[in-house]
C-alpha cells in the first residue's frame, strides 16, 4: 500500500495498521518479523509504502480473505480481498 499526501507526495513515517477482517489468516512486519498476528502495525518507508506477508486463512472460496488497512489523518481505508482455492 502507499501513502500520499493531498497533493500526490509520498507519506513517510506513518504508522500504518493491517487487519484481518475475514477468516482466520496472519499477517507479519517483513522488514521487523517477529510472530504471525491478526493485526500488524508498519512504518511507511521514504516512497509512502507499507506492506505485510499475509498468510491466507484456512477456509477456501471466492473472496472470504480480507485484510483492512488504515492509517490516522487519512481518510478511509485500504481493502485487500484475495481467493483461497483448496
Amino acid at each position: 500500500m502507499k501513502l500520499t499526501n493531498g497533493d500526490g507526495t509520498p507519506a513517510p513515517n506513518r504508522t500504518v495498521i493491517f487487519h484481518v477482517v475475514e477468516n482466520n489468516g496472519t499477517l507479519i512486519d517483513p522488514i521487523a518479523a517477529g510472530s504471525p498476528s491478526r493485526s500488524v502495525n508498519v512504518v511507511s518507508n521514504t516512497a509512502g509504502e507499507a506492506s505485510v506477508r499475509w498468510t491466507l486463512g484456512m477456509h477456501s472460496g471466492a473472496g472470504n480473505q480480507r485484510v483492512e488497512a488504515t492509517s490516522t489523518g487519512f481518510q478511509g481505508m485500504a481493502e485487500l480481498v484475495a481467493t483461497g482455492i483448496n
